[in-house]
């Protein structure tokens, strides 16, 4: 339904501190900013508001390859790069949910950290985590780049 576009944005789906859920094209997103825009987009993909996010209550944004509730399976394209070497982690969210995956690059001290999915195929492919989104994370042990 969507694709990556310099102009318009990148599919994600942003969760917010306070339990909303936006579905739509984010752009501007820099992990350091302070905000974030979304062009959020109904089920039919109409362009329902234009949301500037504030960073500091966004919990996290789920980079997909596509919005929408029919969507395809898809393989793996070889020329999508690996995914990255790095630790495997779970994560427990503060609204209950726990998700495994990559740690991409180092926790820190920043405001927040990505995961990179386990699997190719499926259609996210990063979640940016907001520190303050997380109860608990664990090491799950570590892959090598495929």
């Amino acid at each position: 339904m969507f694709g990556p576009s310099a102009e318009k944005g990148h599919p994600a789906v942003v969760v917010m501190g306070d339990g909303r859920r936006f579905a739509g094209l984010a752009s501007n997103f820099h992990p350091g900013g302070a905000s974030l825009r979304l062009r959020e987009v109904d089920r039919g993909g109409s362009m329902v508001e234009i949301h500037d996010l504030d960073m500091y209550e966004v919990h996290a944004i789920f980079f997909v390859r596509e919005l929408g509730l029919t969507r395809s399976h898809r393989k793996a394209d070889p020329e999508e790069p690996p995914r990255p070497d790095g630790p495997v982690v779970q994560v427990q969210f503060v609204w209950g949910e726990m998700m495994q995956g990559v740690l991409d690059g180092p926790l820190g001290t920043r405001p927040g950290f990505f995961l990179k999915p386990l699997a190719r195929t499926g259609n996210l492919i990063s979640v940016y985590v907001s520190r303050q989104a997380v109860v608990r994370i664990e090491a799950a042990g570590a892959v090598r780049a495929r």
